[in-house]
């Protein structure tokens, strides 16, 4: 996953909708370990669905239903692009996000960024009580 999350070919499957955006993004760390900001700055319907065939995915039913996607056979997804800014104002990206579909929990491919662990996640530990 070259381009994890920095492509649309390859957006963060954060599923969830608007919310599970919002969660991934405020986990996101700059490569100084760093908080971001975070800004919508569109959408895009994509037609190239191979990042669907991977194992572990899970389709958010209900959201499906409101974009009017076949759960099983989708045609078309709509991803949405957020310009992130990290707190030290050193490093920005732009992320392409899919909130329909739920995959690996992993940071984006940029050198360097994490994601703080999620504490809703079972065995998680969260920052600064390890």
């Amino acid at each position: 996953m070259d381009d994890y999350g920095l492509s649309p070919s390859n957006p963060v499957l954060c599923g969830k909708g608007p919310a599970g955006e919002e969660q991934y993004l405020g986990r996101l760390r700059c490569p100084t370990g760093r908080t971001v900001s975070f800004k919508r700055i569109g959408s895009r319907r994509v037609n190239d669905l191979r990042y669907l065939q991977q194992a572990g995915l899970a389709l958010d039913s209900e959201l499906a239903e409101i974009a009017r996607l076949i759960p099983d056979e989708p045609v078309c997804v709509m991803l949405d692009c957020y310009a992130v800014v990290c707190a030290c104002g050193s490093h920005s990206v732009k992320v392409y996000m899919d909130m329909y579909h739920a995959g690996p929990d992993l940071p984006i491919s940029q050198e360097g960024w994490s994601l703080d662990p999620d504490p809703r996640r079972e065995g998680a530990v969260p920052r600064g009580t390890a």
